[in-house]
């Protein structure tokens, strides 16, 4: 009995001997339930990965035991014999959350439902009235409640997901663009205001490159402080939606470089057009410029 294994809240699932093999999900250490695990004999069970690294932190699970307790009722102790990949989140599981899977026996209490999984070789949409009768062979009695596609299951579970996120997509569309619009006026309209200093340096002798030079520091250091805060700031609020994502990091650094990307070509362009145009007046008239 392990000494160190942790309390955690861990979902039970009860599988068949083809469980596995059906997902494609071999076994990353040890062995996935036989037709014999099946038939009795002491308790197994396989877990995954985020229970393995939970329980038994650096160490190999296989051979240990684990106990399920219901409320305060204890259960009985498995035996570890495999640990396989995390699978199959949903929006009442994670991706991240341990499940401990232990076989289904013949002389185990009735259940409310029960749901076969079956890889097919052809369209599995074009088998529902097929599944239906072999039900119906084994059972006539037996109903049937719903036939349906694993990815469609999969769709239809998160379907809210998917709303939120293009609504959050197009707000940060918007968001991303009412940024950079802003940006790019601000920076240039600190420019604009330095017209009467450039022409002065123009009347002075100055170059176009030393007065480029002069504005992009000014303008870029301002961006580049603004731009700094900003992806910080973005980095801790992200860190809260990283329990909603599946396969997808809150910090992907390729969208954190393309906003940047963005934002400092607005600024880059903010303090260039200005520039431009600035030098193009006449010193004269830039000296009159309240």
């Amino acid at each position: 009995m392990p000494t160190d294994a942790k309390r955690s809240s861990t979902n039970l699932t009860t599988v068949g001997p083809s469980y596995f093999e059906a997902l494609q999900a071999p076994p990353a250490r040890g062995r996935v339930f036989t037709a014999l695990d099946h038939n009795g004999g002491p308790p197994l069970a396989v877990i995954n990965q985020t229970l393995a690294t939970q329980a038994w932190p650096g160490k190999d699970p296989i051979g240990k035991r684990i106990r399920v307790l219901r409320g305060s009722k204890a259960g009985e102790w498995f035996t570890v014999i495999g640990v396989v990949a995390d699978l199959m989140p949903t929006s009442q599981r994670a991706a991240n959350d341990p499940v401990l899977y232990q076989p289904y026996r013949a002389d185990a209490p009735p259940t409310r439902f029960t749901t076969v999984l079956a890889r097919t070789r052809v369209a599995p949409a074009s088998l529902g009235q097929a599944f239906r009768l072999e039900v119906r062979e084994v059972d006539r009695d037996l109903p049937v409640h719903e036939v349906s596609t694993l990815v469609d299951l999969l769709a239809l579970d998160r379907w809210p997901f998917r709303v939120f996120g293009s609504m959050f997509a197009i707000f940060g569309g918007v968001a991303l663009l009412l940024a950079t619009v802003g940006l790019y006026a601000v920076v240039a309209y600190g420019v604009s205001r330095r017209t009467q200093e450039i022409g002065v340096r123009v009347a002075l002798g100055a170059s176009s490159a030393s007065i480029l030079r002069m504005v992009f520091t000014a303008g870029m250091r301002q961006a580049a402080i603004g731009l700094a805060l900003g992806l910080l700031a973005a980095y801790g609020v992200t860190r809260a939606l990283n329990a909603l994502l599946v396969g997808i990091s809150p910090t992907d650094p390729l969208t954190f470089g393309i906003v940047a990307a963005v934002l400092l070509s607005a600024a880059t362009l903010g303090c260039a057009i200005p520039a431009r145009r600035a030098m193009r007046v006449d010193p004269a008239i830039a000296l009159r410029q309240e």
